[in-house]
């Protein structure tokens, strides 16, 4: 598990290439903000990320209590990784 901080330039931008492509394209700006700032899961193989997860923490409000909780966000699996269980590793 990694940390939004620790992630390298490089890392970021092989993530959000495995995501592109685990989402047909359909993978925007916004959603990889929204799965910034917590924690990442990856999966490599080969020294390069297959899979990836990552939990944000949020606070939700119920009625007048508000509750931390964290959002899973981005969970992806590259196209030609799928259906090997990197996803439910994840």
């Amino acid at each position: 598990m990694l940390r939004t901080a620790d992630l390298t330039d490089d890392l970021e931008v092989a993530l959000r290439r495995l995501l592109l492509d685990a989402f047909a394209d359909d993978f925007s700006d916004d959603d990889w903000d929204h799965a910034l700032g917590g924690e990442h899961v990856i999966v490599e193989v080969g020294g390069r990320p297959v899979a990836h997860a990552s939990v944000v923490p949020r606070m939700l409000e119920l009625g007048e209590r508000r509750v931390r909780t964290g959002y899973v966000e981005a969970v992806g699996t590259a196209s030609a990784a799928q259906g090997r269980g990197f996803g439910r590793r994840v």
